[in-house]
């Protein structure tokens, strides 16, 4: 009803439940909207999978670098990409940009490639190579880097370093892969207190100085 009255530009399938996916729904409901409709779902791999129900699991994030070439990822990237994107998703909310050595079942943890900007920049971008030329849009997260925080942005504030310590680490994987994405790739902001960015509390999710 959202979509077809109002049409609201995007939807978001979240959770393991992958009715929605699989009625069809999604491919008539952006088949009959003449502004076009977003579908996304967060596939990362790793602890944050929403179609392996339907196409078997992928590894972690930090795993893949670990065990796998970056034309591996890539191509493991398409081939998920086609999956999805056959189901009525048009974008994946990943890869995560975030550069961290957290340990593993941390907020960031092994959804990083690596606590190395270079390997972040080699993988992540291979992964959204991939994605695009599967059909589906990648979007780079947690902006401007959740991998060295205080806690879970999810549960409550969070601080980072600084806005400069950032440029000099968190930041480097934007600046490499930005220039040269594919073609409408999204950025998610973090819900995130950065030192020499935000003020007055407001966090970088609210933040016109983020954007």
């Amino acid at each position: 009803t959202l979509v077809t009255e109002h049409h609201v530009g995007g939807v978001f399938v979240g959770g393991d439940d992958t009715t929605l996916l699989t009625s069809g729904e999604l491919r008539s409901l952006r088949e009959g909207e003449p502004l076009g409709l977003v579908v996304t779902v967060d596939e990362e791999g790793g602890r944050v999978q929403r179609v392996d129900a339907l196409e078997g699991p992928v590894p972690s994030a930090r795993d893949m670098a670990a065990t796998m070439t970056p034309a591996e990822v890539e191509d493991l990237a398409r081939e998920r990409a086609e999956a999805m994107a056959a189901l009525g998703v048009t974008q994946d909310a990943a890869p995560v940009l975030d550069v961290s050595s957290q340990p593993d079942g941390t907020v960031i943890g092994d959804r990083s490639w690596s606590d190395d900007p270079d390997v972040v920049t080699t993988y992540a971008g291979a992964y959204a190579e991939g994605l695009a030329a599967g059909g589906v849009t990648p979007v780079y997260k947690h902006f401007p880097g959740h991998g060295s925080a205080s806690g879970d942005s999810h549960e409550g504030a969070v601080t980072t370093p600084p806005l400069d310590e950032l440029r000099a680490h968190d930041l480097l994987p934007y600046a490499d892969l930005l220039p040269d994405a594919p073609q409408g790739t999204a950025v998610m902001l973090g819900h995130l207190d950065v030192p020499g960015l935000t003020e007055d509390g407001t966090p970088t999710s609210l933040s016109p100085a983020t954007v």
